[in-house]
């Protein structure tokens, strides 16, 4: 089970996209002991399996001394989201000799959405130099979806030689249509599978779109499948609220890890919201969808009001024909899929053994 606990409201920038919502913050070290009641709950409900996240808001705000509680704590939380511009020496020695691994939101050089994307670019290298493992978030907008934009910025990731994931981008003026998204994402899609075959690159969710299909590996990715999030994603506010995922922030509270059981919590009636959610999607507008057993109906917090579905639907049926179709082996015959997907199946079941 992941946890995705929120550190703070407060960031010091204003990205248009940004899913979190303006609330209050406790004082500094009250996140601490959030953090202390949720260890507590986690042990007393014998979840064995647990990892923590620290998210926000931008995370490096709460500073060094207040990271260093943190991540003493437990072994539970090594990884931090963060936008990566108030990173400094203080940090990096910070997240190395936790082996903490950074998850960085990098939108190429000159995005009009996030200032300072070359400071980011070096600091992420300033992270890789020192040791420490990075991974990055690119949110596609207009503004870097067009041919040559999307290609300097792949470029850009490659070049930094860490994972990386694709997010489509909602809340800007220049929010692309789901159409349009449709014509990127299948585009980039055919890009990244030389990447990913070749070089070995984990790039989101153009892997699991790889994967998924065969029916190897079980659709888990919140950004284009079912990440059984009313199971397995739990998001913790700054004052102990539990809620659903960092995405949803706000949206329902089970309870409050300072004051109620995680276990009662996590069994709370209004988290049948998003069980029963499946159910109505494959009733209603995934009803026939021969790619529902693939998809799920997307991430509950990428629905578009005016059809009911997810942005990632009509994306997720160009991407998942051609897959399914024989066109990506048609187009790229060099690529034995079958035996690769085996391969991750058998990392899968590597990396559960030693979890």
């Amino acid at each position: 089970m992941l946890f995705v606990v929120k550190t703070t409201h407060r960031c010091n920038l204003a990205c248009g996209y940004c899913f979190d919502r303006p609330g209050s913050d406790p004082p500094a070290g009250d996140i601490c002991a959030t953090v202390e009641a949720l260890l507590a709950g986690i042990e007393k409900a014998g979840i064995r399996r647990a990892r923590i996240i620290l998210h926000g808001g931008e995370p490096l705000l709460l500073g060094a001394a207040t990271l260093e509680r943190l991540f003493a704590l437990s072994s539970r939380i090594r990884s931090l989201q963060t936008n990566l511009t108030l990173l400094d020496d203080e940090l990096i020695a910070l997240f190395r000799r936790h082996g903490v691994v950074v998850g960085a939101s990098f939108d190429g050089l000159g995005s009009p959405h996030r200032p300072g994307q070359e400071l980011v670019q070096a600091n992420i290298r300033r992270l890789l130099d020192a040791g420490v493992r990075v991974n990055a978030i690119a949110v596609l907008t207009r503004s870097n979806a067009s041919e040559q934009a999307l290609g300097a910025l792949l470029g850009q990731l490659v070049e930094l030689g860490i994972g990386f994931k694709f997010n489509y981008g909602v809340g800007t003026p220049d929010q692309l249509s789901p159409g349009e998204y449709a014509e990127v994402a299948l585009r980039l899609f055919k890009r990244c599978i030389p990447l990913i075959m070749e070089q070995g690159i984990e790039i989101r969710p153009w892997t699991h779109y790889l994967e998924n299909p065969v029916g190897l590996l079980p659709p888990r990715d919140c950004s284009f499948s079912g990440c059984q999030l009313h199971r397995k994603i739990v998001g913790i506010m700054p004052n102990g609220d539990i809620t659903t995922c960092c995405r949803h922030t706000g949206s329902e509270v089970f309870g409050n890890v300072h004051a109620d059981s995680l276990k009662v919590a996590l069994n709370h009636p209004a988290r049948q919201r998003y069980v029963d959610r499946y159910a109505q999607l494959l009733a209603g507008p995934c009803r026939g969808c021969r790619f529902w057993r693939v998809c799920f109906g997307g991430c509950l917090a990428e629905i578009d009001p005016a059809t009911g579905v997810s942005y990632h639907c009509e994306a997720t049926k160009r991407i998942l024909h051609y897959t399914l179709t024989g066109a990506l082996e048609a187009d790229f015959p060099q690529y034995d899929f079958l035996t690769w997907v085996q391969n991750r199946l058998e990392q899968e079941r590597d990396h559960e053994s030693v979890c």
